[in-house]
């Protein structure tokens, strides 16, 4: 699969806090949650040789949720490059981040048991890759930490 001029190619986004009042701290809180029945599971998924040019926005966003991760991700032979597009300048709606989101990397969070095999991003601004929360995750072989 080759993409061009996307915003961000591969997004698993469970911070689902879209439409609500930013000032509500419960509502933009990381704090794990108590499950309940209709916690979504997201799991069991398989992204295979992707190749993009000018991601806008960020390389990739997996974002689980803190009382449920995103579980057996595996996503082999991926690689894209992000630029920064004046045109484009956005606020991460679902999440508490105040600062414009351009040309940003791989960013994973709440993410367990998954691995990452053979994925490239060369980024316009920040780092390649941030983690925060992950469980038995691998990137190119390496075992992730915080």
């Amino acid at each position: 699969l080759f993409m061009t001029d996307v915003h961000t190619p591969l997004t698993v986004n469970l911070f689902y806090r879209c439409g609500t009042d930013r000032t509500n701290e419960e509502l933009f809180s990381f704090d794990p949650k108590p499950l309940a029945e209709d916690t979504p599971i997201v799991e069991d998924i398989s992204i295979n040789n992707v190749v993009v040019r000018n991601a806008k926005v960020a390389a990739m966003y997996i974002i689980g949720l803190p009382e449920r991760p995103i579980r057996n991700l595996r996503v082999n032979g991926f690689s894209v490059e992000t630029v920064v597009d004046p045109a484009v300048c956005t606020e991460a709606v679902m999440l508490p981040e105040k600062e414009k989101l351009q040309g940003r990397g791989i960013r994973l969070d709440n993410v367990a048991d998954s691995e990452f095999t053979n994925v490239h991003a060369t980024v316009a601004v920040g780092e390649p890759l941030t983690v925060k929360n992950v469980k038995n995750v691998r990137f190119n072989g390496e075992p992730l930490s915080e």
